[in-house]
């Protein structure tokens, strides 16, 4: 069974293009004489992770740019004249397919510089590490987090792949729903793409929750390692200088892509619910509403009924509206507990805290004076970050309600 998991884990871990997590920690926390084992390949089995794990992330790429191209052909082109129920395309388009689609180009990235530093020889060791270092396979704490997962960990992957699992049948029903002419080879192709890059997202945030979980063990274990020695200064300031490098390139990722999902995700839910209320319906009969007719023409991958229809179920089907609902709500739910809030900044509080309480009472006081005024000192302004972690979900929640309103 743990051979399973093992293999599970790094399957899941390639498919992110982090084909070099598999290092496992051993050795005396207490001490800080720690070393690493590391599961030797051989040159033609790293050429080959690395080439497939490239051409995975190549075609998630591909596959994202078929999604768009999907929705502008059969929503977009060919309108001659169209109502406001296309402007429902566009928030798709501008709002939610780019969170999907960043997700595969971020660990391309990753994998091209993790690369590039191998061969250059690059340590990260006594410099600032960057947030694409932050997600390389030089923390063995994450490997560990995976290989013994808690309770919260096993439920945390079930509140994900479940959101995902409901989004993906409502996508398939939405799509089973519509007239069988228009249920093409393109449509399916659409809709493949779709769920695919549905499940990578969930898997990349579930990677970014690992990494907050690891982000956390490496925490308790240095506030551990300085209470015990708490003699040995330069070790425990070396140790706490190393936990905040860590956090804070983590936290520099995380602070922008979770403001860019809160943002997007918000103002896309609000806006199809305000569109949806003030929408006026379509006439069946005659293929109109109080905004005007609904004429199309044929497109590449579209035909014009398949057009017409999918503009009129937005105003007949239930399915459509829970679709994009669940949707929205899987983006803001999973990545809030990603982060564990709207900002990573409480992972910092909560170490200092701990190093203050952990060696207040053990040791030379001017050697905890010496350690506190180190963690005061290499400590980031954040109030302005805080002030942008609670705007920004504000700003799309105002913004789409207006502007749904307005274009209904």
């Amino acid at each position: 069974m743990e051979d399973l998991i093992r293999r599970v884990h790094q399957v899941f871990m390639w498919s992110l293009g982090m084909r070099e997590f598999n290092q496992r920690q051993t050795g005396d926390w207490y001490t800080g004489m720690e070393c690493l084992v590391a599961r030797r390949r051989s040159k033609r089995q790293e050429r080959f992770l690395a080439i497939t794990s490239v051409i995975f992330q190549t075609v998630l790429i591909i596959s994202s740019l078929i999604l768009a191209w999907s929705k502008i052909d059969c929503h977009l082109l060919g309108t001659i004249f169209t109502s406001s129920a296309i402007v429902v395309n566009l928030c798709y388009l501008l709002f939610y397919w780019p969170l999907l689609a960043i997700s595969p180009v971020i660990c391309i990235i990753i994998l091209a510089r993790t690369s590039f530093h191998r061969r250059r020889g690059i340590e990260t060791a006594g410099r600032t590490i960057s947030w694409v270092d932050s997600f390389g396979g030089d923390d063995e704490m994450t490997y560990e987090v995976m290989e013994g997962p808690r309770i919260s960990q096993w439920c945390t992957f079930i509140v994900f792949y479940t959101l995902l699992l409901a989004s993906c049948t409502l996508e398939t029903l939405d799509s089973a729903s519509l007239l069988p002419e228009c249920q093409t080879w393109s449509a399916t192709i659409s809709i493949v793409c779709n769920l695919g890059n549905q499940f990578f997202y969930c898997n990349f945030c579930y990677f970014l929750y690992l990494k907050r979980k690891s982000l956390e063990r490496n925490c308790e274990r240095s506030v551990t390692f300085m209470r015990v020695q708490i003699q040995q200064h330069e070790r425990c300031c070396s140790r706490a200088s190393n936990v905040f490098r860590r956090y804070y390139a983590f936290r520099k990722f995380l602070f922008p892509w979770l403001n860019s999902v809160l943002f997007c995700s918000v103002f896309g839910l609000t806006f199809f619910l305000s569109w949806k209320l003030y929408y006026p319906p379509i006439d069946p009969s005659t293929h109109s509403s109080k905004n005007g007719s609904l004429h199309f023409q044929d497109t590449l991958f579209c035909s014009a009924t398949c057009k017409t229809a999918y503009v009129e179920r937005h105003d007949e089907s239930l399915i459509f509206p829970a679709k994009v609902v669940t949707e929205k709500f899987m983006m803001i739910i999973i990545a809030l507990h990603v982060v564990r809030g709207l900002d990573l900044k409480h992972q910092w509080d909560h170490f200092r805290m701990n190093v203050y309480l952990a060696t207040s009472t053990v040791g030379d006081k001017e050697q905890w004076k010496l350690l506190t005024e180190l963690l005061e000192k290499i400590h980031p302004d954040t109030n302005h970050d805080i002030l942008a972690s609670v705007t920004f979900p504000l700003l799309g929640l105002i913004t789409g309600f207006l502007s749904g309103k307005n274009a209904a």
